[in-house]
C-alpha cells in the first residue's frame, strides 16, 4: 500500500513537471516608472513641518547602492535639496523615495526637492523627465523668481540640462535646479535678496564645480526677474600653455593652445618673434589673430560654380523651386501631426546674442617665407584666456619637408606620353579627326540649291 502512495505522488509531480506555466508576474514591462503622487502638496505653507517628504510610483522601482551622506550613493545623486548645503538623507521603500534634510527643516524656508532623470525599475526602464516638490515651513510663500537661458559658446547653442544655481547674497542660501533642453530655466520661488547666479555644465553628474568644466556667473540686482543669456566657457587660473605648432602655407602658421584664448585677441609683429635655427635669424612676423577673428577677416569667399547654358540654369530654377515646395510640405505635414498629438514643433533656436566661436588656435602671418625642413622657435607675448588670465608661449616648428619626387615614374610617364603622341600622328588621314570640323563649319562649302 505505501508503495502504491508512493508511486501516485511521483505521478502526481510528473504531471504537475510536463505542464509549463509562464513565469509569475506577466509579461516585461516596457515603459519607465511613472509618478502617481507626492507629499507634501508644493506651495502650500507647512509651518512646523516635520516629516518626510515622499516620490510615490506605480511600480516597485530598483534597490539603488546604499547613500551614507557623502552624495555617491545611485539615490543621492539624483535628489537635488535647495538650499540645504549639505547632502540629503534619502531611503528607497520599494514603490517610494523619501527625502529630508540631514539637519531637519528649519522654520520659515522655502525648500525645493527635485528628483532628477535616471530612476530604474526592476526591468531597467529608466524616467526620462525631473520631479519637483515645494515644501514652505512658513506662513507665507515669496514671489521672487529668475528666469534666463545657459549658453554653451564653444558650441553658441543652449546648454542642454545645465546647473543652475542662485546663491542669495545677504545670507548665501543657494538654490540649484536643472535647466530644461535648451537651456533655459525658472528659479521660483525665491526669497527676496540679490542673487549671484552660476550656470555649470555638469559633465560627471557630481553636481558641483569642478576644473575643465564650462561656468560662468553673473550678478542680478533685488529688482530684476532675469539673467539674460549666460555663457558659459572652460576657465583655467593658470597661464595658456602652448599645445603644437604647424605650418599653415608659406606665409602663415598656427598655434594650438590648451585652453580657450579671447575670441577679439590681436597681436602686433612686436609681440611676436619667429625665428629661424641655427642662426636665429627672424623672417618677419606681420601680426596674429584669434583663429575666429582670422577667419571672418581674411576667409576667402567661394563663388558657387557657373551655369554653363541656359538650360543648366532654366534646370537648377526648378529643382530650387522643387525643394522650397517639398520643405513647406514637409513643415506643413509636422504640424498637423503635431497639433494632432498635442504637441509643438521645435525649430532652430539660436541664442540672442551674437558672439564669436570660441577656440585655442592662434594665427600667425609672416612676411618670410616658412620653409619646409627647416627649424623655428615662435614666441607670442601677451596671449590671453577667454577667463581673462594672460601669459607668454614658446614653441619648436619642425614643417616637414615635401616627399621626394620619384624620378623615374616620371620619366617613364613621359616616355609613354611621346610614344602615344607618335603613334596618333603616324595613323592615316582617314583615322584621324578633323579638328577644324569639330570646332567650325567648312565656310568653304557653297549651300546647295
Amino acid at each position: 500500500m505505501r508503495r502504491l502512495v508512493i508511486a501516485a505522488v511521483l505521478l502526481a509531480l510528473a504531471a504537475a513537471c510536463a505542464h509549463m506555466a509562464p513565469p509569475p508576474g506577466g509579461p516585461n514591462r516596457r515603459t519607465p516608472p511613472r509618478l502617481i503622487g507626492t507629499f507634501p502638496d508644493s506651495l502650500v505653507p507647512l509651518p512646523g513641518f516635520k516629516g518626510n517628504a515622499e516620490f510615490r510610483f506605480d511600480e516597485v522601482i530598483a534597490e539603488a547602492t546604499p547613500s551614507f551622506g557623502r552624495g555617491t550613493g545611485d539615490l543621492e545623486r539624483h535628489v537635488l535639496l535647495s538650499p540645504d548645503t549639505t547632502v540629503p538623507h534619502v531611503e528607497w521603500h520599494r514603490d517610494r523615495i523619501t527625502v529630508r534634510p540631514r539637519n531637519g527643516w528649519r522654520p520659515n524656508t522655502v525648500y525645493w526637492i527635485d528628483l532628477l532623470p535616471g530612476i530604474d525599475d526592476l526591468h531597467r526602464n529608466s524616467s526620462k523627465i525631473p520631479y519637483h516638490i515645494t515644501v514652505v515651513t512658513g506662513d507665507s510663500i515669496p514671489t521672487r523668481q529668475l528666469n534666463g537661458r545657459v549658453i554653451n559658446w564653444s558650441s553658441r547653442t543652449g546648454a542642454s540640462l545645465a546647473l543652475v544655481t542662485a546663491y542669495r547674497i545677504s545670507d548665501s542660501a543657494r538654490y540649484r535646479a536643472l535647466a530644461d533642453s535648451t537651456g533655459r530655466f525658472h528659479l521660483a520661488p525665491l526669497p527676496a535678496g540679490a542673487y549671484l547666479v552660476e550656470a555649470l555644465v555638469d559633465q560627471n553628474d557630481d553636481h558641483k564645480r569642478t576644473p575643465k568644466e564650462p561656468w560662468d556667473t553673473v550678478r542680478v540686482a533685488a529688482t530684476s526677474d532675469t539673467t539674460g543669456e549666460i555663457w558659459v566657457f572652460q576657465r583655467d587660473s593658470l597661464p595658456p600653455k602652448l599645445q603644437d605648432v604647424v605650418r599653415t602655407d608659406s606665409t602663415t602658421l598656427t598655434i594650438t593652445l590648451t585652453n580657450p584664448v579671447d575670441p577679439t585677441q590681436r597681436f602686433t609683429a612686436d609681440s611676436i618673434r619667429v625665428v629661424l635655427l641655427p642662426d636665429s635669424a627672424t623672417i618677419g612676423p606681420r601680426d596674429g589673430y584669434a583663429k575666429s577673428l582670422y577667419d571672418s577677416l581674411f576667409k576667402p569667399i567661394v563663388a558657387p560654380p557657373p551655369l554653363k547654358t541656359a538650360a543648366d540654369s532654366a534646370k537648377f530654377k526648378v529643382d530650387s523651386i522643387a525643394a522650397v515646395s517639398r520643405k513647406a510640405v514637409a513643415d506643413a505635414a509636422a504640424a498637423a501631426n503635431a497639433g494632432r498629438r498635442g504637441a509643438t514643433v521645435h525649430k532652430e533656436d539660436p541664442p540672442l546674442q551674437k558672439r564669436p566661436l570660441l577656440g585655442n588656435a592662434i594665427v600667425v602671418r609672416t612676411r618670410g617665407l616658412i620653409v619646409p625642413g627647416s627649424r623655428y622657435v615662435v614666441t607670442v607675448m601677451g596671449v590671453r584666456t577667454a577667463g581673462g588670465i594672460s601669459g607668454t608661449v614658446t614653441g619648436r616648428m619642425d614643417p616637414p619637408k615635401p616627399p621626394p619626387v620619384d624620378t623615374a615614374k616620371v620619366n617613364a610617364k613621359a616616355r609613354a606620353d611621346s610614344l602615344r603622341a607618335r603613334s596618333d600622328s603616324l595613323k592615316p588621314d582617314s583615322l584621324r579627326t578633323d579638328s577644324a570640323k569639330s570646332v567650325r563649319p567648312d565656310s568653304t562649302r557653297r549651300p546647295r540649291g
